[in-house]
């Protein structure tokens, strides 16, 4: 998928997932709206994020050298685009922040984060490339359906993300709502 897919993704399970996360984490989001917004940049930053393993992407043009070292070490769609990954690395992410910095705030973003990263995972798995849902135990990559990246059905999926994400925040149902 490209970028713009996976953010678009990555908004619309982070506006899905915006209550729950805030009653796992103990925090009011109708009392203030920068908790939603810490959240959804989390997401959207997430969503994106996985696709640092590979250096033309849009987040790995950004960090070429670091791209360049986790292609090298992991291969596009290794270590990155694993769900044992991401919960070990959200979770190593967690664990620093109630150590170190003892901001909720950052549990937050870490939390959009994770779900942002789920998102382009589940993105990836309806692609031909597929992802390793079970690396490190197996690193064979999986696809459910098979979507060619770039193509006409990744424009109506990303299209069918936007509206979805539009039509819940329209609707009022969702704490992002001013």
């Amino acid at each position: 998928m490209n970028y713009k897919t996976h953010v678009m993704g990555g908004v619309l399970l982070g506006l899905l997932t915006v209550s729950s996360a805030s009653n796992i984490l103990n925090i009011n989001i109708n009392e203030d709206i920068s908790v939603s917004v810490i959240y959804m940049s989390g997401a959207v930053v997430g969503s994106i994020f996985p696709d640092i393993d590979h250096n033309g992407s849009y987040i790995g043009r950004r960090v070429k050298p670091l791209s360049k070292l986790i292609n090298t070490a992991f291969g596009h769609r290794g270590a990155t685009h694993s769900p044992f990954l991401i919960v070990l690395f959200t979770s190593i992410l967690y664990l620093l922040n109630k150590l170190i910095w003892l901001d909720s705030s950052f549990n937050i973003l870490i939390a959009g984060l994770f779900i942002g990263m789920i998102s382009h995972v589940l993105l990836d798995l309806i692609t031909k490339e597929g992802v390793p849902l079970f690396y490190p135990l197996n690193k064979e990559k999986i696809s459910l359906i098979g979507i060619t990246t770039g193509g006409f059905v990744e424009s109506i999926i990303g299209t069918f993300l936007t509206v979805a994400a539009l039509y819940l925040i329209v609707r009022g149902q969702l704490p992002l709502t001013l």
